[in-house]
């Protein structure tokens, strides 16, 4: 049974397994970021998969950065993003980009990121190399 860390006001994203050298370092200049095996996320592992972190997310009200955009196609995913009201954010567009690279997109794009903080879940957008789109949540077989 996953483990709901308790309230933290100051943690508003969490960067999945799949960024996590990136997560780490925005974990040590920024005190408001976690990622899997952060001694301020209880209950999530590098191992963990997304159908477990993804309501311990949503329910904490963490904004999620992963690379994984097929979470929002996968049925079971897909349900527990709008179920749990999870707002995430997905880096598409850079199959050969480094984690240095990554890095560099996200900070160059932190201030859009920062903005979308107060708007309510569930939502799905995408980072590129031209900043932050909203992305259609399409439910299972195409349906939104």
């Amino acid at each position: 049974m996953p483990v709901t860390p308790a309230p933290l006001p100051d943690v508003r994203f969490f960067v999945d397994a799949d960024l996590l050298g990136v997560g780490k370092a925005l974990a040590v200049v920024r005190k408001d970021v976690v990622h899997p095996g952060h001694r301020r996320c209880p209950g999530i592992h590098q191992e963990t998969p997304d159908s477990v972190w993804l309501p311990i997310v949503g329910e904490a009200g963490w904004i999620a950065i992963s690379r994984n955009k097929r979470i929002r196609y996968n049925p079971v995913e897909n349900r527990l993003l709008r179920q749990h009201g999870v707002r995430a954010i997905f880096l598409t567009g850079g199959r050969n980009m480094t984690s240095w690279d990554r890095l560099v997109l996200l900070v160059r794009h932190w201030e859009a990121i920062e903005a979308s903080i107060d708007e309510a879940g569930p939502w799905v957008k995408a980072l590129t190399r031209t900043g932050l789109a909203e992305l259609r949540m399409t439910g299972p077989r195409g349906m939104t």
